[in-house]
């Protein structure tokens, strides 16, 4: 790869034309040149096309029908050029050095292994563009499972000021997979992350019929890539990430049928990913210790005991073990609740 690779940035939009001028002028308006702009419009009905049209030849604009973020994402990384591709949501900023840093930390990793997905940290602002703290590394990290982490990665490090950590090997993740039947999400929301070219052919395309907008295209990406590459992670902040109550990171869909329809499309997804490699298909987020959440919002007492059966026989150690127990204390405390109640 050359010492300065061209940089596709991905834009995509649905909707949010009055966010939208500032991600392009972001990228736009990036201290490095060897960058080409790509947005695609998922069939907006605001003023974003005008916002786009306005910006002529600068970028390179994809205009389709609606399809959801999958499919923008998708239609986007098909005319990109770039050997390195950086993702933005239209609500979303980059910082003027974030692609010239990036592309430096990134060189200092891609020898090892030319499949690699990196991403940064990321800071919160409000609608308007002010700074907001709202914790978002602890939200992350309970929303993300990085409470993991240190079973993947072995140990536990504290990320290096100003260099790219290594979060995760192919082997390390499918490894955590062939015990735990789900992985965590390794990488920062879309606008935090990039790839290689040479990856995202392993990635592409990404599940987009039927998933709408409200279930994450970031999930397939994120979660795709740790299975075939390397994944990095710097705690240098070069993304203002915006929080606005409209983001459908924030806000999925609720309904029962929505989760589980998720979850098959994103295991049977990784699963075809382990097939390519001659891996042995393991994943099954239903019967992880990822759905305790879902098992607890949607069911009862049976189910969550049902829940830890599956785990506990699938792979036994001193994880599965505390999930078995914890999920145990829960059914108990749920059926007295449910005897206390016929009672009263």
């Amino acid at each position: 790869m050359e010492a300065e690779p061209t940089v596709s940035i991905i834009i995509n939009n649905y909707n949010y034309g009055r966010f939208l001028a500032e991600a392009i002028s972001s990228s736009l308006d990036q201290t490095y040149l060897k960058i080409e702009v790509i947005v695609v419009d998922d069939g907006s009905t605001d003023n974003s096309c005008d916002v786009i049209s306005a910006y002529g030849t600068r970028i390179i604009p994809v205009l389709k029908q609606n399809g959801g973020q999958s499919s923008a994402l998708n239609a986007g990384v098909d005319v990109s050029r770039g050997e390195v591709i950086f993702f933005l949501d239209s609500d979303d900023i980059f910082l003027p050095n974030k692609v010239e840093e990036m592309v430096k930390l990134f060189f200092q990793v891609v020898q090892d292994n030319p499949d690699v997905i990196f991403s940064n940290y990321i800071e919160t602002i409000n609608e308007s563009g002010q700074p907001v703290d709202i914790g978002i590394l602890d939200t992350l990290s309970a929303a993300f499972g990085w409470d993991y982490l240190h079973e993947i990665r072995g140990r536990r490090n504290r990320l290096l000021e100003g260099r790219m950590t290594k979060m995760s090997t192919p082997e390390q993740v499918f490894q955590f997979a062939a015990k735990y039947r789900f992985i965590p999400y390794l990488a920062m929301p879309t606008s935090g992350f990039a790839m290689t070219r040479s990856l995202a052919k392993k990635v592409f395309p990404i599940p987009h019929e039927g998933i709408t907008v409200l279930m994450g295209a970031d999930e397939f990406i994120v979660k795709g890539a740790s299975l075939l590459g390397n994944t990095y992670l710097t705690n240098s902040a070069f993304t203002k990430y915006r929080i606005h109550g409209k983001n459908s990171d924030w806000h999925g869909s609720d309904k029962a049928s929505d989760a589980v329809k998720f979850a098959n499309v994103v295991d049977e997804f990784l699963n075809s990913k382990l097939r390519v490699i001659g891996r042995k298909p393991v994943f099954s987020q239903l019967s992880s210790i990822q759905a305790k959440g879902y098992y607890r919002m949607h069911h009862g007492s049976r189910e969550l005991f049902e829940l830890a059966l599956k785990v506990i026989k699938w792979h036994i150690n001193l994880t599965t073990i505390k999930f078995f127990v914890k999920t145990m204390v829960l059914v108990i405390i749920f059926k007295f609740r449910r005897t206390l109640n016929s009672s009263v």
